[in-house]
């Protein structure tokens, strides 16, 4: 597990962690489910298991979304 992966998963209860890449299921049990890990949003109005980081999102991709996600602090950082 990456330090990313264990950092507070109580900022996205109530939305889908960055870390899933989600497609519309025609499913009738959920509505999106992870093309990377396959976890879905089971929970009747609730994310369900993609609430939590996705444990087989792509080396490449992650790394992209954390530099994305440091530079977006930098910037707020530097603009006050």
């Amino acid at each position: 597990m990456f330090w990313d992966q264990a950092m507070g998963n109580e900022r996205y209860q109530d939305q889908l962690h960055p870390s899933h890449n989600t497609r519309y299921s025609d499913s009738s049990f959920y509505d999106e489910v992870c093309i990377y890990c396959g976890e879905t949003d089971r929970v009747p109005g609730g994310w369900g298991n993609l609430k939590y980081p996705c444990a087989k999102e792509p080396e490449e991709r992650r790394v992209a979304r954390l530099l994305e996600a440091s530079q977006s602090f930098k910037d707020s950082i530097e603009s006050k």
